[in-house]
């Protein structure tokens, strides 16, 4: 990484087939831990950018000097990476700021305006679509909204956003649906919005079980990944198929779940906490549908981990899933609706033949956001927005 590594030499103005290394930064709103949302996938885009020759700098909240906790923190980091932003461009120490959305908010519109450097903005999930999301369930009764609720995540960021949105030179959007509330709702011309990735890492080869389980949920317990719904469709599908078993990891309090399962299934699901990548492999290898019934998503890394392992999955239609598993790579059913998504999840459990098909097509699906293409997807986007700001 390059941050103390000083001001590099002057690079001649860069075209979009220019092979000439870049300065890039890279900011996202999170602690930078390996592996883990969009934190870990920002760190492996600026790993597989420094393995191509490319100077890479990762800011996450690190870059506070000091720590006040989430809220605090969240509402400081914008300012912090502002500060960062305007010293690397004062000394012409980058080419590409790629930052998650709102980071460039105070950055001012004279500063970009006047930047070599090309500003891109990414987002690991559009707040305004998962705000809308949040509303509609509240309107639902699904969830309650604190009154706070709209002081930051529904108010201030959205806001942040947005000034991010203005001054960026272009947007890098992770779905269909994110692109075009861009475009129709937030005012970013189309041809300012690129479609891009979050990085699939490398997952290890698992042995083939020698015993496979039927329904896996790799989720923690809250409303937005859809935990009230999983908990409902499992109680459904176990007391109609006695046989049939399931598990859930990624919970932080396994006896808090085990308590919202039905007596007569707890028994049937195997229960854990936090997993790394290794553990993850053989989870998904060792059954035989996953479900997936999160509310929102800016792409949905499980379903995209699912399709490569080979496992089949049934999600929620929302955006991230709705386009990994268009043309037939999974099952799709309607957000929240448990009788549809307990029925396709028995569905695959009787039909062998199926669950090979889905894995056939999911694997496909999965192998365009390996590393090479996404990043070679990336690097032309970069340039491209460097020509025509130069």
């Amino acid at each position: 990484m390059f941050d103390a590594a000083g001001p590099a030499p002057r690079h001649s103005p860069l075209m979009p087939d220019d092979g000439e290394p870049l300065r890039v930064l890279l900011t996202v709103h999170h602690d930078l831990v390996v592996g883990t949302g969009a934190a870990g996938s920002t760190l492996a885009i600026g790993e597989a950018l420094e393995r191509r020759g490319h100077r890479v700098e990762v800011v996450g909240l690190d870059l506070l000097a000091s720590r006040r906790g989430p809220t605090i923190d969240a509402l400081a980091f914008p300012h912090a990476v502002a500060r960062h932003v305007r010293r690397r461009l004062g000394a012409d120490d980058a080419d590409v700021v790629d930052a998650s959305t709102g980071d460039l908010a105070y950055l001012g519109a004279r500063s970009a305006r006047t930047a070599r450097a090309a500003l891109l903005t990414r987002s690991h999930g559009l707040e305004h679509l998962n705000a809308a999301r949040r509303r509609e369930g509240a309107r639902r009764g699904e969830t309650r909204l604190r009154w706070r609720y709209g002081l930051y995540h529904g108010g201030a960021r959205l806001l942040e956003v947005r000034r991010s949105l203005r001054v960026a030179d272009a947007v890098l959007a992770l779905n269909d649906a994110e692109a075009g509330y861009l475009t129709a709702h937030l005012g970013v011309p189309p041809s300012r919005v690129h479609r891009t990735s979050e990085l699939l890492r490398d997952l290890p080869v698992a042995d083939p079980p020698a015993t496979q389980r039927d329904v896996l949920v790799l989720t923690p317990v809250t409303w937005r990944k859809g935990a009230d719904v999983a908990v409902r469709v499992l109680d459904t599908v176990l007391r109609t198929e006695p046989g049939a078993t399931a598990s859930w990891h990624g919970v932080d309090e396994p006896g808090a779940l085990a308590a919202r399962l039905g007596r007569d299934v707890v028994e049937r699901v195997t229960i854990g906490g936090p997993f790394d990548t290794a553990a993850l492999v053989s989870l998904l290898a060792g059954h035989r549908v996953l479900l997936f019934p999160s509310r929102a998503e800016g792409e949905g890394m499980t379903v995209l981990e699912a399709l490569t392992v080979g496992t089949p999955v049934v999600a929620a239609d929302v955006p991230g899933p709705r386009d990994l598993l268009a043309g037939g790579a999974g099952v799709l059913v309607p957000d929240g609706h448990v009788e549809g998504m307990a029925t396709a999840v028995r569905a695959l459990l009787a039909d062998g033949a199926r669950r090979r098909a889905l894995a056939e097509r999911g694997a496909a699906r999965a192998a365009a956001y390996r590393t090479d293409p996404v990043v070679d997807e990336l690097e032309a986007t970069y340039r491209a927005v460097l020509a025509a700001k130069g």
